[in-house]
């Protein structure tokens, strides 16, 4: 890895392709940017957008007071209320724009009267109902002149002081490692939920973004919320301390809540490193409400898009050329260990599933992280295919990060549930959870809440999987 193949330079250079990537192309290139979009699977494999049931929440004007305040109580109280405003500002103009770009919505029948803001993508396959959506968004990134890389991994941030530059990756295909200098780079690399062992998203979600972004300087918020779809008799067992290790097998990782911490224009706090969908945190606090997922990648996916577009027409381009070498240094550094990545890899997801999964309590989950950090100790080596290598590397720290913040989360609120400590801890912890990457150390801190509109802390749920609405 000591040489690289520098790329043309791009304005905007965009992490993933799934709806909030090119969501966030189209925007960039209506501003007039040029926007390069990498993906690290070829064009056509499943990504978690397109296996989604396709359900988009579309809130009328007259229920988004009501739909605020709904959207707290599922999300624990602790939602970042200037993300919440500027998701319902949006909502009703970024759903309404799809069927102008040839995307059919219907109803759902099993709304609730009063409150018809809830549609459906409809696609002739069930199982993968948002591939009418990507599919239409990625023509309308093409017509726009977006260029779309395929099967490169990034696997580094270029940041010269405390501006992003531009990206390394690596080409799966042909092995070589290239350089793409950017004036601005927007994450939108989806969630981790492949980083348990059972799952419910594509393979390649495993929190590539996550580890991007925090390497880069910026914070993660909120890393122990993670929606688990459990049966509803096995969860009232968890919650009651009655544990049977088959409960293992009837559940799956599904979506995660936290991530990048973003302001509601999707910038991080780093210059010119912007974030959108799964990969950030707090719009939904410690829960969500079914369909506002999909909202939220087509709302702040514009929305980053834009700011990143603006940022990158004033600023000019860097030459990275110095700071990729040290970089791909970086990375050998971390390729020196004895571990297999392929078999490393099954290990984590088992560790993480068994001991940061549905039962999580303070002997399990101090447990799991002894033994990633065993792990980590004996390290990874240089063998197999890149992209098993990489993904392995950024589980490994994903997975710790995971275990301290449930760790220092000693109460259940929303979609975080433990055993040891049952019921919502409002004196103690209703903030938030920061963590920092300081000179190679992990730093977490808790951030007191920001509040338009104060929440009642009396109604908290404690559920898993999505909630359902209840105008």
């Amino acid at each position: 890895m000591d040489n690289f193949r520098e790329m043309k330079p791009s304005d905007v250079l965009i992490v993933g392709a799934g709806i909030a990537g090119l969501r966030a192309g189209i925007e960039a290139s209506a501003k007039g940017g040029s926007v390069r979009i990498i993906c690290k699977e070829r064009w056509g494999v499943a990504n978690s957008s397109i296996l989604s049931h396709g359900f988009i929440t579309r809130c009328p004007e007259e229920a988004k007071v009501k739909m605020f305040e709904q959207m707290l109580w599922a999300g624990g109280g602790l939602n970042n209320q200037h993300l919440l405003r500027a998701f319902l500002k949006d909502i009703t103009r970024r759903v309404d724009e799809l069927r102008d770009w040839g995307v059919e919505l219907m109803i759902v029948d099993r709304n609730p009267p009063q409150f018809p803001g809830l549609f459906r993508i409809v696609s002739e396959k069930d199982k993968l109902a948002g591939l009418p959506l990507v599919n239409n968004l990625r023509k309308m990134c093409l017509s726009q002149g977006v260029e779309f890389v395929e099967e490169v991994m990034i696997f580094s941030l270029l940041r010269d002081g405390n501006s992003v530059v531009g990206a390394l990756g690596k080409d799966l295909r042909r092995g070589e490692v290239l350089l793409f200098p950017a004036k601005a780079v927007v994450l939108a690399t989806g969630g981790g939920a492949a980083l348990f062992k059972r799952h419910n998203n594509t393979k390649g979600t495993t929190g590539d973004g996550f580890i991007l972004g925090l390497e880069a300087g910026a914070n993660l918020i909120n890393m122990e919320f993670i929606i688990l779809d459990v049966p509803s008799p096995i969860f009232s067992s968890i919650l009651e301390g009655n544990w049977k290790e088959d409960f293992l097998n009837k559940a799956n990782a599904h979506y995660f809540l936290g991530g990048l911490e973003i302001n509601d224009e999707g910038e991080t706090g780093v210059k010119g490193l912007f974030a959108t969908g799964e990969v950030t945190g707090n719009l939904f606090g410690a829960g969500r409400l079914g369909g506002t997922a999909m909202a939220d990648v087509l709302i702040f996916g514009a929305r980053a898009g834009s700011a990143s577009a603006k940022m990158a027409m004033a600023k000019s381009l860097a030459n990275p050329e110095e700071l990729a070498k040290e970089e791909m240094r970086k990375l050998e550094s971390k390729l020196k260990g004895k571990l297999p990545p392929r078999e490393t890899k099954e290990e984590i997801k088992r560790i993480m599933w068994e001991h940061c999964g549905i039962y999580k309590t303070e002997e399990r989950l101090k447990e799991g992280l002894e033994k990633l950090l065993r792990i980590k100790e004996v390290g990874i080596c240089k063998e197999g295919n890149w992209r098993e290598l990489l993904e392995t590397i950024n589980m490994l720290e994903l997975g710790e990060l995971v275990l301290r913040a449930s760790l220092a989360r000693q109460e259940s609120r929303g979609s975080f549930w433990r055993p040891d400590h049952p019921l919502p801890d409002n004196h103690r912890f209703f903030k938030n959870l920061l963590i920092a990457k300081k000179k190679d150390e992990y730093k977490l801190y808790w951030k007191d809440l920001e509040m338009i509109q104060p929440p009642s802390p009396k109604d908290i749920p404690i559920s898993p999987g999505c909630f359902s609405y209840r105008f």
